[in-house]
C-alpha cells in the first residue's frame, strides 16, 4: 500500500513537473520593470516631501519672521505629504492583492 502510494506520488510529480518549474521561475523572478517603479515611486514621495516643505516654508515665512516656525510649518507639511502618500500606498497596495485573489479564484474555475 506504501510503495503504491509513493509510486503515485512520483508518478504525478513528473506529470506536474513542468508546471510546478515555471511557477517556481516566476515566483524566484524579479521583473525590471516592478524595480523600476519601485524606484519611481520612491523618487516621487521624496519629490512630493520636498515640495511640501518647501511651500511650508513659504507659509511659515508669511506667518512669522522665526526661522524655527518656519521651519516648523515646513516640517508639518512634509509629515503631511508622507501620510497621505503613506495611505494612498496602502490603499493601492490593498487593490492590487484584491486583484490578485480574484485573478487566482478565475484561474481555479
Amino acid at each position: 500500500m506504501k510503495l503504491r502510494l509513493q509510486a503515485e506520488e512520483r508518478a504525478y510529480q513528473a506529470l506536474v513537473s513542468d508546471v510546478t518549474r515555471l511557477e517556481k521561475q516566476e515566483l524566484e523572478r524579479v521583473p525590471v520593470s516592478g524595480t523600476m517603479r519601485e524606484v519611481g515611486f520612491g523618487v516621487h514621495v521624496i519629490t512630493v516631501m520636498a515640495t511640501c516643505f518647501l511651500a511650508g516654508l513659504a507659509l511659515g515665512r508669511r506667518i512669522s519672521d522665526d526661522r524655527g516656525v518656519q521651519c516648523a510649518v515646513g516640517a508639518v507639511g512634509m509629515l503631511g505629504a508622507l501620510l497621505v502618500e503613506t495611505a494612498l500606498f496602502f490603499i493601492k497596495d490593498h487593490k492590487s492583492e484584491l486583484r490578485a485573489e480574484r485573478k487566482k479564484l478565475c484561474k481555479r474555475d
